[in-house]
């Protein structure tokens, strides 16, 4: 498992690279400050997480597998 901290540049949707040098298995995010992040429906790729938020500046701690 890998964790990742990631905070949103804005509010909708955004991507995040990710660095494993693989397509992740599975994806978790959970928030470390007020706001909602949540993935999208196209989850990830070999490089990206695709990821939304409810506002610019939400935090929150990606698990990867």
């Amino acid at each position: 498992m890998t964790i990742l901290s990631v905070t949103a540049p804005n509010a909708g949707d955004f991507s995040w690279p990710h660095g494993l040098g693989t397509t992740p298995q599975a994806a978790v995010p959970k928030e470390t400050s007020s706001g909602l992040m949540r993935l999208q429906p196209a989850l990830y790729d070999g490089t990206n997480v695709f990821l939304n938020a409810s506002a610019s500046g939400v935090t929150a701690f990606l698990f990867l597998w």
